[in-house]
């Protein structure tokens, strides 16, 4: 039984070629034909499309898989590590504003020997050594006001013994 396809009425005009066409079935193939003048023959192959681009369909899966599985582990490892990151500075943030409001007995709870626990420790040092200043500042201007009183209560008195009884009081 002759079968007459695109492919083989191209090669039976003595022309060679490569194409996607429908076989005698109606199925799409891959073909290729040759005319072989010496013997007055077409030679014709053809596989189906599907089975050719099989594996080229496999390995686009398993690519478009393994990307959508490194993006979903990138994802994740950038939020973990953003976590790591955040969590340590909102605390940072956290305590400021407390410093901020003047509460200076205000820690943080150091969460590593990291960097942001370094960080952590040198905002608890600055911490304790605000409130040492503030005291110290406290303490002075204390002593400021009673010496400023004295030094008034000093120039209102008219005798020494006036002066010396102000230190009694």
């Amino acid at each position: 039984k002759a079968i007459h396809t695109e492919a083989v009425e191209i090669c039976l005009e003595h022309q060679d070629g490569v194409g996607y066409y429908p076989d005698y079935r109606g199925v799409e193939v891959v073909g290729a034909y040759h005319w072989l003048t010496e013997r007055e023959l077409c030679i014709l192959t053809e596989v189906d499309q599907a089975e050719a681009f099989a594996p080229i369909l496999a390995l686009r899966n398993t690519i478009l898989t393994m990307g959508i599985g490194v993006a979903v582990i990138a994802a994740l490892a950038g939020a973990i590590l953003a976590r790591t990151i955040t969590r340590p500075v909102s605390r940072l943030v956290q305590g400021a504003e407390a410093i901020g409001r003047g509460e200076l007995e205000y820690q943080i709870e150091v969460g590593g020997k990291d960097e942001i626990g370094n960080l952590e420790d040198a905002f608890n040092e600055m911490a304790a050594n605000l409130r040492d200043s503030l005291g110290q500042t406290a303490y002075g201007q204390r002593l400021l006001l009673a010496l400023s009183q004295a030094a008034q209560a000093a120039q209102r008195a008219r005798t020494p013994e006036e002066i010396f009884a102000i230190g009694d009081k």
